[in-house]
């Protein structure tokens, strides 16, 4: 099914740097549709905790001061398994995977961990080193498209089978969501969207228009 964008869209130069809102972008219906918010309103676009067969697996992101990711056991003593800052979890084939990294000043760093539960106890392998840190992802059945600060990465089998720079000013758009459709790669980022074309990597900026930001859902 081809998927549209919506009307919203308008095609642009490449983004400067600013005060620009955040875009999160989702799909409704067959239509790309965009909703900008406050950076500051920015959400966390993937759940914290991740259950298994006797407890909970959660991940923290305290920025500067630290994060890790713990087991927290349904009877006993909770225990650390990865001392850094949490980006995310996803599951393949049976096996659970988090994503860790943090970017701050000078520093920009990335991994991707392997929890197994081995000895009677969880504990963490890394299996990839980023490079930098990871700020948004999609898992397409078996390949992982990884936006971080300073490219889209294309992972198949723990390893990265393709690297795609979308310019040296890429830092700092902060990308949030992705989606993958008609060939392509679409991107929600710091002031609008950007596409980059699976087969001939061909990228375009679109900017939102109507884009006044929208105040976050608050929990029920």
């Amino acid at each position: 099914m081809e998927i549209k964008l919506d009307d919203a869209w308008e095609t642009a130069e490449r983004f400067t740097m600013g005060p620009e809102n955040d875009v999160c972008i989702t799909i409704s219906g067959d239509t790309i549709v965009g909703t900008a918010m406050n950076p500051e309103d920015r959400l966390f676009n993937h759940s914290n905790e991740l259950p298994v067969f006797n407890g909970i697996i959660a991940g923290y992101d305290r920025g500067e001061f630290g994060g890790k990711v713990a087991f927290i056991p349904n009877s006993g003593q909770e225990y650390n398994l990865i001392n850094e800052n949490f980006r995310g979890f996803y599951t393949l084939e049976d096996r659970v995977f988090v994503l860790t990294g943090f970017s701050h000043m000078f520093s920009d760093k990335g991994h991707i961990y392997e929890i197994i539960f081995s000895e009677g106890k969880w504990q963490a392998e890394q299996v990839l080193d980023l490079a930098s840190c990871p700020e948004s992802y999609l898992l397409v059945d078996k390949t992982l498209y990884l936006a971080t600060n300073r490219a889209l990465l294309v992972i198949e089998d723990n390893k990265v089978k393709e690297s795609i720079t979308i310019e040296a000013s890429w830092v700092g758009f902060y990308p949030n969501s992705l989606i993958k459709a008609n060939s392509k790669l679409y991107v929600g980022i710091r002031g609008g969207m950007v596409s980059v074309g699976l087969d001939d990597r061909k990228i375009t900026w679109y900017s939102l228009g109507r884009s006044e930001p929208q105040e976050p859902e608050q929990a029920p």
